[in-house]
């Protein structure tokens, strides 16, 4: 009896004596939780996670054990993916948080982006094109707009890699200096720790405000829903994001170019129950348009982001820049191409390259 207190005793000791010195770390999402993996836990180790004592130890072939805070929670295989699920369900961490709002990539993010790019201040069309355009707002009825194929390589900080690849398409009905629409992304995440798919739709209303034969006024509000869908680790979840904005974008038309401006303002909300699920974004930016020939085109933009949102943890840097440029081509009345480039720059934790080709028969 005495000799089993004594080696409860020494236990206990040993795990204060581990508690005390090893530094505490903070995991409020499951990047968060990797991060503290791939620096002090695995594959086989300990951390102090929130004050929470984590040891990851060898039981067998391919197996280990988790212990948090003296207490084994379970056995699993020694893979990153199966550890880290393990602990994040145990720990409370979600597999996405609201953190996830402030990220270029995420359905806010995203949202914000679509809207500014194919509503506030689009990229200038060719000669062609916008004649085209011109006539079926004349007519009135439904047009297509958008259907840009898109691949972006992200590189997270803590190491997670991969690539989203996806499409949006647009509908818009005119009907005097009013346009009402619907715009339908898709994505596909494929990284490292997960895959996911994500739809959406955003619903929208714009006013155009003549001011002069060389300057408009856009106006534009819009309600928006995405739904994604994913697989981390063996397990499937989902994440529902929905919200709505407000922009003014202001153009100036020459023959040879265009000039335009704008900023926007959207509000995003998502259901993973916790403190910090609403994000309130600012966009702004600007585009310059160049018409090559009559059926071609070059744009440059940049636009700034800014996360005005009053968070109760902290996530990082709150506001950062998109940089691109961007060729458009008629091959006919009704083909048109266009191939473009974007970059997110000045984020200390996150780096984006995206490319995207799209192709569109207008009717």
């Amino acid at each position: 009896m005495k000799k089993i207190f004594s080696v409860a005793t020494m236990a206990l000791v040993l795990l204060g004596f581990l508690m005390g010195f090893a530094e505490t770390a903070s995991a409020l999402t499951y990047q968060d939780l990797e991060t503290i993996y791939d620096t002090e836990l695995g594959p086989y180790g300990y951390a102090n996670i929130d004050g929470n004592f984590v040891d990851v130890y060898s039981v067998g072939v391919n197996l280990v054990e988790i212990t948090v805070n003296g207490t084994v929670i379970g056995t699993t295989s020694d893979d990153r993916d199966s550890i880290l699920m393990m602990l994040a369900d145990y720990l409370g961490i979600p597999l996405f948080s609201a953190g996830s709002l402030t990220e270029p990539s995420s359905a806010a993010s995203t949202t914000s982006r679509i809207v500014f790019d194919e509503l506030v201040i689009p990229t200038v069309k060719t000669t062609t094109e916008k004649r085209r355009e011109q006539e079926q707002k004349a007519k009135g009825g439904m047009r297509t707009f958008g259907a840009a194929l898109r691949t972006e390589w992200v590189d997270y900080d803590g190491g997670e890699n991969g690539r989203i690849s996806g499409f949006n398409l647009g509908l818009a009905y005119d009907e005097g200096d009013y346009t009402y629409g619907v715009i339908i992304p898709y994505d596909y995440f494929d990284f490292d720790s997960f895959t996911a798919n994500r739809i959406g739709s955003i619903f929208f209303g714009q006013y155009h405000l003549s001011l002069s034969q060389e300057l408009e006024a856009t106006f534009t509000a819009n309600l928006n829903y995405m739904f994604t869908d994913f697989r981390l680790g063996g397990k499937d979840d989902d994440l529902n994001t929905y919200g709505g904005g407000l922009s003014v974008g202001l153009n100036y038309i020459q023959e040879t170019y265009e000039l335009g401006c704008g900023v926007s303002y959207q509000f995003n909300k998502d259901d993973v129950d916790l403190e910090d699920d609403e994000q309130h974004l600012i966009k702004t930016g600007a585009n310059v348009g160049y018409r090559v020939t009559p059926d071609q085109v070059v744009n440059i933009f940049g636009t700034w982001n800014y996360d005005a949102t009053d968070y109760k943890y902290d996530y990082g840097d709150d506001d950062y820049f998109e940089i691109g440029a961007e060729y458009r081509a008629n091959f006919s009345e009704t083909w048109v191409l266009n191939a473009g480039y974007r970059k997110v720059v000045d984020l200390d934790d996150y780096d984006s390259d995206l490319v995207y080709f799209g192709t569109m028969m207008q009717f």
